[in-house]
């Protein structure tokens, strides 16, 4: 009985949680997190981590170069959108030309940048199947030969959605999320931005 009525109300208290957080199904149960040095580019320094520990030793590890960068610690989505299996992030531009009243604008044309490594979760280290910046892609041995996978344009993602029955996804949800992040990522850095 008691087993059972644990199993009811943490089923209750889950309930709860994705009615709160809209990203639950994406934070999975594995508690990785990534970490990124804010200072660097190309994928430099950057680790997946399920470790408390392990985290907080490497950003405050004062015998390391670590003590004197600054980081981002932030869920690593454990269920992302795959295509084919791989993980891939969209590179979007976007330009602002007021900030006062705030103007932003959307470059229409984003593309893909993909891991040449299938994703695993499991597979913490490997940089290939983690991170798809084309600096860490190129050391990959069979890079040549696959690199003309490694990036697509946005019309090529449309339409392997709409081979998958998603085709609406990029337009209904994706896009618009797109739109409302850029302004969000703008608007928090208005007090440190000039104009020039």
């Amino acid at each position: 009985r008691n087993a059972e009525a644990l199993k009811f109300r943490a089923g209750k208290v889950l309930e709860e949680v994705r009615g709160l957080s809209a990203q639950s199904s994406l934070n999975g149960e594995a508690n990785a997190w990534i970490i990124k040095p804010a200072g660097k580019s190309r994928g430099r320094g950057i680790q997946v981590s399920r470790s408390l520990r392990e985290i907080l030793g490497f950003v405050t590890d004062v015998n390391s170069h670590a003590q004197s960068e600054r980081y981002i610690v932030q869920k690593y989505i454990e269920d992302p959108l795959l295509v084919n299996g791989h993980k891939f992030d969209l590179r979007q531009w976007v330009l602002v030309t007021d900030l006062n009243p705030l103007k932003v604008w959307l470059y229409e044309q984003p593309y893909l940048r993909f891991a040449m490594e299938k994703f695993d979760l499991n597979s913490e280290g490997d940089r290939m199947s983690h991170l798809c910046n084309n600096c860490v892609q190129r050391e990959g041995d069979d890079f040549e030969a696959v690199k003309d996978e490694s990036m697509w344009e946005l019309e090529r993602f449309i339409q392997h959605l709409e081979e998958k029955g998603q085709g609406d996804l990029w337009g209904r949800i994706i896009k618009p999320q797109i739109s409302r992040v850029s302004v969000w990522a703008i608007m928090s850095a208005l007090g440190v931005m000039e104009g020039r």
